[in-house]
């Protein structure tokens, strides 16, 4: 539809809006699955895409949106929806949110540096720092 043709030449698994849609999805829901046989053979972009959105399903992408949106209504019941009915002690919502990003950040970066460290290359290193710590392991 809006990608260039020689794209769905190369990965005939995302002609159809089923696998395409199911794939973004698997993503944004933390599962990891994939329609693909060897997913590192994808472009560098696709493979960032999908790295990315299992990041942001591993935080939570209500946590994200809340964040993100400055929502003002309903924050809690949406909050609690994500965090099974947890908050920092004396923290407002908002805090208890900014705080919970830090700490996933932080990990994300220690985790690859580390892989980074111990011989992976950068590219990979990258890619399993993030989607290890979203726990789909795309």
């Amino acid at each position: 539809f809006t990608a260039p043709q020689d794209v769905y030449l190369q990965l005939p698994v995302f002609n159809t809006v089923v696998n395409s849609f199911f794939e973004s999805v698997s993503g944004f829901t933390g599962t990891g699955l994939t329609m693909l046989e060897n997913p590192s053979q994808i472009p560098y972009t696709l493979q960032w895409w999908r790295t990315f959105s299992e990041w942001i399903g591993g935080i939570g992408v209500i946590m994200l949106a809340s964040l993100l949106l400055k929502l003002n209504h309903d924050d809690e019941r949406l909050y609690n929806a994500e965090t099974r009915n947890w908050q920092i002690p004396d923290a407002p919502l908002s805090a208890t949110i900014h705080k919970i990003w830090w700490i996933y950040i932080g990990y994300t970066l220690m985790s690859i540096f580390l892989y980074y460290f111990f011989g992976m290359p950068f590219w990979e290193a990258l890619n399993h720092g993030m989607t290890a710590l979203g726990t789909g392991g795309f």
